[in-house]
């Protein structure tokens, strides 16, 4: 389900190397780092949202739609999964290129 391949994501960092064109505000490449590929797996989807929460405060206004949805998704489980999984994607994607991230089935 490509609404999970959002969560287990990596977190590299963010740094001038590995960012791209679209940076992450301060702060944003931090909190997804608990997520990153290999670790996020092992997160309880309790865990999970409380770390797309922290994603949302610093998160830049392009993703901010998208990560309402997944919050109100994994907050409720309900709401069309089609909607939460292509916001999961675009997500997936934001971070992957401002944060040099290997998400991990985003691709």
């Amino acid at each position: 389900m490509a609404l999970l391949l959002l969560l287990p994501f990596s977190a590299a960092g963010c740094t001038s190397e590995t960012a791209k064109p679209t940076a992450a505000p301060a702060g944003f490449c931090g909190e997804a780092e608990p997520l990153k590929l290999g670790e996020g797996e092992n997160l309880t989807v309790q865990q999970r949202l409380e770390i797309l929460r922290k994603l949302d405060k610093p998160a830049p206004d392009s993703v901010k739609k998208d990560l309402a949805t997944l919050i109100h998704w994994f907050d409720h489980r309900d709401g069309d999964e089609k909607e939460a999984s292509e916001a999961s994607q675009r997500v997936g994607r934001f971070i992957e290129s401002a944060c040099g991230l290997n998400l991990g089935g985003i691709h």
